[in-house]
């Protein structure tokens, strides 16, 4: 799934908030709204003399894309539009978006979800885990980072059990590549993830799996 990968490599702002000794929080939130308000107007004049793509300014932008929606709706009409070109309509059954759920918890090793998908950009694959040993949930699906197997949160139960008897039925046929971050519109602290699943067709999965097994 090489194909899947980051296409645009812009750093956002890495400067860290003002912080007041009384309430970092409260200081963490001015900060945010100021500079909200700056980047949006620096944003509207440049929209009025440039084509730049409404991924590159999500990825610009972080956080104060959730002030503005439309930047995301046409994120998201160029996100489908690349992906379409490389899984056509022609080989997959159904795509759709999803939250990623469970990412208020933290991981085994103590790492917070938050921080994890706060690194996850759009395009980047994903792995379905499925937990047949969960004890809350045997149809649990664990979202994972494909380069280092970190955990960034679950299908909902709803969807997980769907893809679960899906896979039993007709074999292992889903993608996941992550989509955007979903930020507190006050703090614009990362707290949710949006991934876009991918189940190919059945006619495509068994051919590949066929192609595949005869190379092996």
């Amino acid at each position: 799934m090489g194909f899947l990968k980051r296409l645009f490599g812009i750093e956002g702002d890495t400067s860290a908030p003002r912080v007041l000794k009384n309430d970092p929080e409260e200081a963490y939130q001015q900060n945010f709204q100021a500079k909200a308000a700056r980047e949006a107007t620096q944003t509207r004049k440049r929209d009025r003399s440039s084509d730049v793509s409404a991924l590159k300014k999500e990825e610009e932008l972080g956080a104060l894309v959730a002030l503005r929606p439309e930047v995301r709706e046409e994120a998201d009409r160029e996100f489908e539009a690349i992906i379409l070109k490389n899984v056509p309509e022609s080989i997959r059954e159904k795509a759709f978006y999803t939250k990623i759920v469970g990412v208020k918890h933290s991981n085994p090793d103590g790492t917070h979800r938050s921080r994890l998908l706060a690194e996850s950009v759009a395009f980047e694959t994903l792995d379905l885990r499925f937990e047949p040993d969960n004890k809350f949930d045997p149809n649990a699906i664990a979202v994972c980072r494909n380069d280092t197997g970190e955990q960034l949160g679950y299908l909902d139960t709803r969807l997980a059990e769907e893809v679960t008897a899906d896979c039993k039925k007709r074999g292992e046929r889903w993608l996941a590549v992550f989509r955007h971050k979903d930020y507190h519109p006050e703090t614009g602290r990362v707290v949710g993830g949006v991934i876009y699943l991918i189940c190919l067709s059945e006619e495509y999965f068994m051919r590949k799996q066929k192609e595949l097994s005869e190379k092996n």
